[in-house]
């Protein structure tokens, strides 16, 4: 039986370096073409290969850790347990690279959804300057504006205007605001130098991202607009711009007046000195606009961190269903794992070893693989994450997220995980210990 588990173990160190070597391969392979990738659908593929070696190369980096563990590690049945646990690795691989790819997936889809939620929050703060937006009817938008220029506690008056065009086969808006809100709310991803004064000497226009990103466009890059076709304009400029399906470009005032664009704002956003309530109250009265049409900045900011975290939602629970089917595969692994153990769990009972100690090895056996994946899973995760983040989402919506590294939900993932292990240990080791111990050395012994 020594014999045999010794050819076992030996064959299995033999299946960890090779898939050891192909997880290299395919790591390799992601890396080399990412940079080269510029189409989410390939670089979908490319994280699939991602995917694919982070599990393979598991087994082997699990006997790494545990073999430098073991050297700290005193002699007698410490040592014998973690010299033990070094065995177990290659029966447990399979419910590993499972529990792997689930805390995987939780710690990348963490980072993700806190990344953006984070960014969404900054951007909705810069962008949101005015304590009232109204979007009144286009008949009632000049009456609309001279009451509000009437009224003493209202401070500013700012006006946006909006021109839907094509650019190529992207649809796109031209946009321009007063001078005020497109400093304001402007948020820059790059910029040439000295962006304001060119701008609104009518030299350069302003990209959003994700027409830039679609198009390839960078600073300096010269476009024709189909609404202006006699004039070409440098890119000064490229903001940051979120949820918008449409490109945006941002031209100046003056460029706006030359062309006849129309003169009346698609909406308004007043700066309010006062409660926001009572002048909704009289622009209701006033003008029947309806509260549907007439926003502060709060219930803006309320609707799109709702709306957010509905979307998101369903994240949450997949994450914990992912960690429920690598308990359960776990929970099989173990109790097949147990089965198997009956006669060294017998060996250790007859050399003196009580039941309460055999129970405690046997778990903290499990559970430190179990740890040790997660260790593994930290790395991998973040790593799925950043690809998700500058990559993957990048390339298909055209955002830039700025990566957080958020330590408490990855604690949290880890805890999950630890704790849904042991559950998925815990019976399969309560009905081998409460087993008659003697019995299974006296089958080991026939």
């Amino acid at each position: 039986r020594t014999t045999g588990q010794f050819h076992q173990q030996k064959n299995a160190k033999r299946v960890h370096k090779v898939q050891l070597v192909l997880a290299i391969i395919f790591a390799g392979i992601a890396g080399m073409l990412l940079p080269f990738s510029h189409d989410y659908r390939h670089t979908m593929l490319l994280l699939g290969f991602v995917v694919f070696a982070i599990p393979l190369a598991l087994p082997w980096s699990l006997g790494l850790l545990i073999s430098i563990i073991a050297k700290f590690t005193p002699k007698g049945l410490i040592g014998y347990q973690v010299a033990e646990t070094k065995e177990l690795v290659a029966p447990m691989s399979l419910a590993m690279m499972a529990m792997l790819l689930a805390v995987t997936a939780n710690i990348s889809m963490n980072t993700l959804v806190g990344s953006f939620e984070s960014t969404l929050k900054q951007w909705l703060n810069a962008r949101l300057h005015a304590d009232l937006y109204i979007r009144p009817a286009q008949s009632q938008m000049m009456k609309v504006e001279q009451f509000l220029e009437l009224q003493a506690q209202v401070t500013s008056v700012y006006k946006q205007f909006y021109l839907k065009s094509q650019h190529g086969t992207l649809p796109i808006f031209l946009v321009t605001k007063d001078v005020q809100t497109l400093k304001q709310t402007t948020l820059f991803k790059s910029t040439t130098t000295d962006i304001w004064p060119q701008f609104f000497d009518n030299k350069m226009v302003i990209v959003s991202e994700p027409m830039a990103v679609r198009l390839g466009l960078t600073l300096g890059d010269r476009i024709t607009l189909e609404a202006i076709p006699d004039r070409s304009f440098p890119i000064g400029g490229i903001f940051y711009d979120y949820g918008n399906p449409y490109g945006e470009v941002l031209i100046s005032p003056d460029i706006w007046r030359q062309q006849h664009f129309p003169a009346i704002p698609l909406s308004l956003g007043i700066g309010y000195q006062g409660k926001p309530n009572h002048m909704r109250k009289l622009l209701q009265q006033k003008f029947g606009i309806s509260d549907a049409l007439i926003y502060d900045q709060s219930q803006i900011k309320q609707r799109a961190i709702t709306i957010f975290t509905k979307t998101f939602a369903i994240t949450k629970v997949l994450n914990s269903l992912t960690l429920l089917v690598a308990a359960i595969g776990l929970f099989s692994a173990c109790f097949m794992l147990t089965e198997a153990r009956a006669a060294p769990i017998a060996r250790l009972y007859s050399l003196g070893v009580s039941r309460k100690q055999i129970s405690f090895m046997v778990m903290t056996q499990m559970l430190s693989i179990v740890f040790l994946t997660c260790i593994v899973a930290l790395p991998a995760g973040v790593i799925l994450g950043y690809l998700l983040i500058n990559h993957i989402t990048l390339q298909a919506f055209g955002w830039s997220i700025a990566m957080l590294w958020d330590w408490g939900t990855y604690a949290d993932v880890v805890v999950l995980a630890l704790g849904a292990s042991l559950l998925a240990v815990i019976l399969p080791l309560y009905q081998q210990t409460k087993r008659p111990l003697i019995s299974s050395l006296q089958r080991e012994v026939i």
